[in-house]
């Protein structure tokens, strides 16, 4: 999950966090999101088996999480956390 704990500046200043997994011809592909937060929360996205996104998360493939912040300039401040099963 994604627990922003500020966001400021700019006009209409959100910030969106991705899920990433790298493929065979090393091209990132986003997996899940998170809508546009535009204000101080959490939110969460679940990927796997039984999940909205059932992307496969195999044992040893390379993931990253990666965020786009709109509304320049923009204070942003998040923490991630992932859980896997």
């Amino acid at each position: 999950g994604v627990n922003l704990t500020a966001l400021s500046g700019g006009t209409t200043p959100t910030v969106t966090v991705s899920l990433q997994q790298k493929d065979g011809n090393d091209v990132w592909h986003t997996l899940a999101s998170t809508a546009a937060l535009n204000a101080v929360g959490t939110a969460h996205f679940s990927v796997g088996a039984g999940m909205a996104n059932a992307a496969m998360l195999p044992a040893g493939g390379q993931y990253r999480f990666s965020w786009a912040v709109t509304g320049t300039p923009t204070t942003c401040s998040f923490q991630i956390a992932m859980a896997g099963r």
